[in-house]
């Protein structure tokens, strides 16, 4: 678990420091910064595996920038930092980095000024530690040359370093557009799902079942899902396809005749088996974050598919997943009332700094709640949450 997060300099989180939960949800205006702080971890994750340029930061689904873009700009601010300032804790182990980059003429590299990685609460007890005066090239992390970490400091070291934003696109899905980002297991835009459900069918006994039966519940006309070739299916020859597409066994067609195939299949159906791909696949990464989950997927289905996904992530509770959000159903489906799953609030104060806000809800508040028939998505809409425009 990568329980806590602190983040200073970066964009306009001039401060943000928030506590992780298994299921993470973050909501807020367009602009608020949801997606900056999804970036924020990403460059965490690049400093941690030892490297951060734009290979690395790409690989990890961050969107590429300048230090002039990357550092903080506020007009408010005061002095600028030289530094963006990263830490992470969890599993009772600590990291933090200060990384550097000039704006006048900046370096394919960021430079590590300081860096350490111990056991949190004890400043001595360091795996690997730098100063600006190390003799560690500036332009390497020290974390990926330390050997025979506890258990417990390499899980949270690989949580760290395999972090990914996925921002699923239709095309992608559909096996129609090629994926250049590293399949782990899927792209990051969501290529190569074909070949992660084929894996979880072929490696899982009853990973059918578990696919499958929520497909069935959500589309009244999936039967099936198969993994096939695309030259034994109807599609037509001028439209590229990838070596293995997805098809979906049709209930009403007759046989024969009822195979759809991701080119032909409602979106929406790609985009869920994706989320629930990433959430049950065992390559999938420890710490996983989608920006603006729900894209193509009726509201009343986003917030089938949020519970679910929470009951599997709970049940397991072997990984992490932060998503950011603006549709308010989504908010109903989050089983707010344990504690591994949070809620939190984007918005900018009155000098555009980032602040993050987590909604708590004890069962005295939901007991309220539920007497009166509200929803969260009724209280997020009506600005009782806050983090909405301000357009009225």
């Amino acid at each position: 678990m990568i329980e806590k997060v602190l983040i200073r300099g970066f964009k306009a989180l001039a401060e943000m420091e928030v506590e992780l939960g298994v299921l993470n949800v973050f909501i807020g205006p367009n602009g608020a910064g949801k997606t900056s702080i999804l970036e924020s971890i990403g460059l965490l994750s690049a400093a941690v595996s030892g490297r951060v340029d734009e290979e690395s930061l790409s690989r990890r689904g961050v969107r590429l920038g300048q230090p002039a873009v990357y550092k903080t700009a506020l007009r408010e601010a005061g002095s600028l930092p030289r530094y963006i300032h990263l830490e992470a804790s969890g599993n009772g182990f600590h990291y933090r980095v200060d990384l550097d980059n000039p704006i006048e003429r900046p370096s394919k590299f960021w430079r590590f000024a300081n860096e350490w990685f111990g056991k949190t609460g004890q400043r001595k007890a360091s795996f690997a530690s730098r100063s600006p005066r190390s003799e560690t090239p500036a332009d390497v992390g020290v974390v990926p040359s330390v050997i025979g970490l506890p258990r417990g400091a390499a899980a949270f070291r690989d949580a760290l370093r395999d972090y990914r934003i996925f921002t699923p696109q239709t095309p992608m899905l559909r096996g129609t557009s090629p994926d250049t980002s590293a399949k782990l297991p899927v792209g990051l835009e969501g290529g190569g799902l074909a070949e992660a459900v084929e894996e979880m069918l072929d490696g899982e006994e009853n990973a059918r079942h578990r696919l499958v039966s929520p497909l069935r519940d959500w589309f009244d006309w999936v039967a099936d899902v198969k993994i096939v070739s695309p030259s034994k299916l109807p599609i037509p020859s001028s439209v590229p396809m990838t070596r293995r597409v997805l098809a979906f066994t049709d209930r009403y067609s007759r046989r024969g005749r009822n195979l759809m195939t991701a080119y032909d299949a409602s979106e929406g159906v790609l985009h869920a088996l994706f989320l629930m791909v990433l959430v049950m696949h065992p390559g999938a990464p420890a710490l996983a974050a989608v920006d603006n989950l729900g894209y193509g997927l009726h509201p009343r289905l986003k917030r089938a598919l949020v519970s679910q996904v929470a009951d599997w992530l709970l049940e397991k509770n072997d990984r992490q997943l932060v998503l950011t959000t603006h549709d308010p159903l989504v908010l109903d489906g989050l089983p707010l009332l344990d504690d591994r799953v949070r809620l939190f609030v984007v918005d900018r104060d009155t000098a555009g700094r980032v602040v993050v806000r987590r909604i708590s809800v004890d069962e005295e508040l939901w007991q309220k709640k539920e007497e009166r028939g509200w929803a969260m998505s009724d209280l997020w809409i009506e600005g009782w949450l806050g983090g909405v425009p301000n357009l009225w």
